[in-house]
């Protein structure tokens, strides 16, 4: 049984290495950046920063599109107009 399923599970992952994603991933940047210190205390600070970056983003020459990922938070901090 245990031969079975590890055949199953290979087959499986072989077959989703050859999945076109639907994205094409040329031209993509992508960053991270810790907000620690103390002017990124509350959400609406973060937010305003968020906001404000995809908008001198999406200014730039050639850019198509910009977006942002809300920040680990340790508790349920949302910040609005951003993904959850």
């Amino acid at each position: 049984m245990l031969l079975i399923g590890s055949v199953l599970l290979v087959e499986s992952l072989l077959r989703l290495q050859r999945v076109e994603p639907g994205i094409d991933p040329q031209n993509v940047l992508t960053m991270k950046r810790s907000l620690g210190g103390s002017g990124y205390t509350t959400t609406a600070a973060v937010s305003s920063l968020f906001h404000r970056a995809i908008e001198r983003i999406e200014e730039l020459p050639g850019v198509n599109a910009a977006g942002a990922r809300p920040p680990k938070t340790r508790g349920r901090q949302r910040i609005p107009g951003l993904l959850p």
